[in-house]
């Protein structure tokens, strides 16, 4: 047979070109508000997305912490205004054929709408309602309480949440990057309107802001918008160093029922401008960052302990932190930790093939394209641009600095920021049957029941 193709060879690829970013424009409203104007004129439809620079870290503020505060009270938004019961906001939204969403992050709180182009203004107008007019109604306050219990009742269910918990609160220790975004049983309790509104205050109407349209609008439409957002500048936000962790411990969370354990385990690492970005995200990517990376292909392939494993890069507006994540069953915890540490390790001491690396190179660049696929992952590339203050050049030349990292760099930067002997380990299952394992596989380890 002619032309049979050999699949135990890898086929061919050409080396990635960068792509060209939405080219977009920015003005600067009469409030001071940077805006950002990416037009598109082929769909008759527009994305809308507003971030307001104090996210979950502004919970933790002079030693007062309120774990979910940022959170609620964005959630709350869409839950009444002067003019507007919550009942009315969302059949208006349903009435449009439109979708608003709303949220936080450690670095910033956001709303997103999108819509056709007839309703642009309609919907703008409703946005603007809903930012500058909210009263926060008490039985929405207790509605939304009883909400967010009921869903951290779910995630106290959850071994991969409740190691995560841990490892936060080890790893960032008094740090604001500690705080859980959605709060608490008892922070939720708390929570009442005075609260709400010293939120909405602090939070939001008093935090610089960032636009970002998309779609099939122009800069003179949008002038004649209302006034949405402002540029005051933030207070400074002081950020606590995170705790020197001068040891790699162990701590776990017990869970009875648990036939599995979740391990989470990391160091710090940099900020989202750091200029080690680039090659720490190719050197994670290798470690675990895709399918066939070397964790995976360990605890995966090669000894059958789990479905997958993965590391993750964390870098955000002022700390950061690198960290693999699984679960095994209990009684592999021991050897499954063991083999991370030393794929850890060999990435520190080993030289990475030309071919490894070209691999994780082709990974990254090509699930870039698809990254911006759709017009609110653009407004959210657009919009960190300013957030981290990261150079606006960043995505255009992204592929050419993800394919100009050398072995050389990625062993460079696993010896810089892995820390095999500094980690905090988080594991949750069953305590008797994880400790056996860990004292009999790792005997030099302390291990901190928690």
């Amino acid at each position: 047979m002619k032309n049979k193709i050999d699949r135990n060879i890898i086929p061919q690829s050409d080396r990635p070109k960068d792509m060209h970013f939405p080219e977009y424009n920015q003005i600067v409203s009469e409030k001071g508000s940077k805006i950002f104007i990416i037009s598109d004129y082929r769909f008759p439809i527009v994305t809308f997305r507003i971030i307001f620079k104090k996210g979950a870290i502004s919970d933790l503020k002079d030693n007062i912490r309120t774990d979910g505060l940022s959170n609620f009270m964005v959630d709350m938004l869409l839950k009444g205004t002067e003019d507007r019961k919550a009942s009315e906001i969302s059949e208006i939204i349903d009435s449009y054929g439109a979708s608003v969403s709303s949220g936080s992050d450690y670095d910033y709180n956001f709303i997103t709408f999108h819509c056709l182009k007839k309703y642009f203004r309609n919907m703008t107008e409703l946005i603007y309602d809903i930012l500058q007019n909210p009263v926060f109604p008490e039985a929405e306050i207790e509605r939304m309480k009883l909400q967010k219990i009921n869903t951290l009742y779910s995630l106290m269910d959850s071994g991969e949440y409740l190691a995560s918990k841990k490892y936060k609160e080890i790893l960032y220790g008094s740090s604001p990057y500690s705080v859980c975004i959605e709060g608490t049983m008892d922070s939720i309790q708390k929570i009442d309107r005075e609260k709400l509104l010293y939120a909405y205050n602090n939070f939001l109407l008093n935090a610089e802001t960032s636009v970002c349209f998309i779609g099939d609008i122009t800069d003179e439409e949008i002038s004649e918008l209302p006034l949405i957002g402002t540029q005051k500048p933030n207070e400074e936000i002081y950020v606590s160093d995170m705790p020197s962790i001068d040891k790699t411990k162990i701590y776990i969370t017990e869970r009875k029922s648990a036939v599995q354990s979740d391990i989470i385990m990391g160091n710090k690492a940099i900020r989202r401008n750091h200029p080690d970005f680039i090659g720490l995200k190719v050197m994670n990517t290798a470690l675990g960052g895709y399918f066939t990376s070397r964790i995976n292909t360990n605890l995966r392939e090669v000894n059958g302990f789990t479905y997958g494993a993965k590391s993750q890069l964390n870098s955000r507006k002022y700390q950061g932190d690198i960290f693999v994540d699984t679960n095994v069953k209990n009684e592999l915890t021991g050897e499954a930790i063991s083999e991370i540490i030393k794929e850890i390790r060999r990435m520190q001491n080993e030289l990475m093939s030309e071919e490894e690396l070209q691999g994780v190179k082709n990974y990254i660049t090509g699930t870039y394209p698809m990254q911006l696929e759709t017009p609110n992952s653009i407004a959210s590339k657009v919009l960190a641009l300013d957030l981290y203050d990261i150079d606006e050049k960043f995505y255009n030349t992204y592929i050419s600095e993800i394919n100009n990292v050398t072995p050389q760099i990625v062993r460079q930067m696993a010896q810089k920021y892995l820390e095999p002997d500094n980690l905090v380990i988080s594991v949750c299952g069953n305590t008797n049957d994880i400790i056996k394992t860990v004292e009999k596989a790792l005997p030099d380890i302390e291990i901190i029941n928690q």
